[in-house]
C-alpha cells in the first residue's frame, strides 16, 4: 500500500473505536454519531471496502430522506451510487429496484445522464441473470449514444462494451466480434497502442476469437497485448498476469505445449504472490496447470 492509503487504512481504525464508543456513550441516533459515521463512510468508499460501507450510506440516506430539506448534491451523488454499490456486494436485486427508481426520475431520455443511468441499469441486469433483458436495453442505448454522444464517446464505448459481454452470452460471438473490433479501433485512435484502455479491448477481441476457434489469430493479439502490458505494468501487475494466463491457454490449444506449461507455471506462482492463493484467478489458473500436467502424464 501506498502512503496516503496507509493513513486512511489508520484512519479507519481509528473512526471504528471512536464510533463504537460514541454510540455506546450516547446511543446509535445522536448527531455525534452520525457525524462518526459519515467521515467514516468516506474513508471506506475510497478504500473500496464496499462491504462495511454500505449500510452507512444507506443510513445517511435514510436521514437525508427523513428530513425536511431537498437533497443536497452530495446526498444525490451517494443516491446514484447506491445501486452500483449494491451490486458490488451482490445485491443485485436491490441495485436494479434502485436503478429503475432513479431512472424514473429522468425526463429526457437522450440526455447523457439518462443514457448512463440505463446502461448501469443494463449492467446491474446482466449481473442479476437477466442476460435478454440486459441485451435489449444495451441494443437500443447503443443506438442512442451513437447518435447523441457520439461513436467515440466513452460512454458510447462502454455500452459497445457491456453489450459485447451479453451477445457472448447469449452466444451471439459474431455479433460479440463485430463489436470487440469496433472497440479496438476506436481506442487506438482515442488513447493509442500503449494504453491500458488499449490492451484491455484487446485482451476482450483476442477472448472472443479464441471462442470462435481462431486460436492463431487470438495468439497474434495475446502476444501484443502480454508485451504491452509487461511493457507498461510490469511483469507483476495483475492485467499482466491475466494476460500471461490467456496466452498460455492459447499455445496450449495451438498444441505447443511446453511453452504454455511452463507460462503458465511462472504465472500462476507469480499469482499467488501478487493476487494471492484463494484468488478466482489463482485457483482457475491452478487448475488448469494441474489438469495439463496430468494429461502429460
Amino acid at each position: 500500500m501506498d502512503e496516503v492509503t496507509d493513513e486512511l487504512v489508520e484512519r479507519g481504525e481509528l473512526l471504528r473505536l471512536v464510533l463504537a464508543d460514541r454510540r455506546e456513550g450516547v446511543g446509535a441516533d445522536h448527531p455525534d454519531v452520525f457525524e462518526i459515521e459519515d467521515e467514516l463512510m468516506d474513508v471506506l468508499l475510497e478504500l473500496g471496502e464496499t462491504a462495511e460501507a454500505v449500510p452507512l450510506v444507506e443510513r445517511h440516506l435514510a436521514r437525508a430522506y427523513a428530513s425536511s430539506e431537498p437533497l443536497n448534491d452530495f446526498d444525490v451523488i451517494l443516491e446514484g451510487m447506491l445501486p452500483t454499490l449494491h451490486a458490488e456486494i451482490g445485491r443485485v436485486d436491490e441495485a436494479v429496484r434502485g436503478q429503475r427508481s432513479l431512472i424514473a426520475r429522468l425526463t429526457d431520455p437522450t440526455h447523457p445522464e439518462t443514457l448512463e443511468a440505463q446502461a448501469s441499469l443494463a449492467r446491474h441486469l446482466f449481473l442479476a441473470g437477466d442476460v435478454a433483458g440486459a441485451r435489449f436495453l444495451e441494443e437500443r442505448l447503443l443506438v442512442l449514444s451513437d447518435r447523441h454522444l457520439g461513436e467515440d464517446h466513452p460512454e458510447t464505448l462502454f455500452v459497445a462494451e457491456l453489450l459485447a459481454e451479453s451477445r457472448t452470452a447469449m452466444g451471439d460471438l459474431g455479433g460479440a466480434r463485430e463489436l470487440n473490433e469496433r472497440i479496438v479501433e476506436a481506442s487506438l485512435r482515442i488513447f493509442g497502442p500503449e494504453h491500458p484502455d488499449t490492451f484491455a479491448a484487446q485482451a476482450d477481441l483476442a477472448a472472443t476469437l479464441f471462442d470462435l476457434g481462431e486460436h492463431q489469430a487470438a495468439r497474434e493479439i495475446e502476444e501484443d497485448v502480454f508485451i504491452g502490458l509487461t511493457r507498461f505494468s510490469g511483469p507483476d501487475d495483475p492485467e499482466t498476469l491475466v494476460a500471461a494466463y490467456a496466452l498460455s491457454k492459447t499455445l496450449w490449444h495451438l498444441g505447443e505445449r511446453d511453452s504454455a506449461r511452463e507460462m503458465l507455471g511462472d504465472t500462476v506462482d507469480a499469482m499467488r504472490d501478487h493476487l494471492g492463493p484463494d484468488d478466482e484467478t489463482t485457483l482457475a489458473a491452478e487448475a488448469d496447470l494441474a489438469t495439463w500436467v496430468e494429461r502429460e502424464r
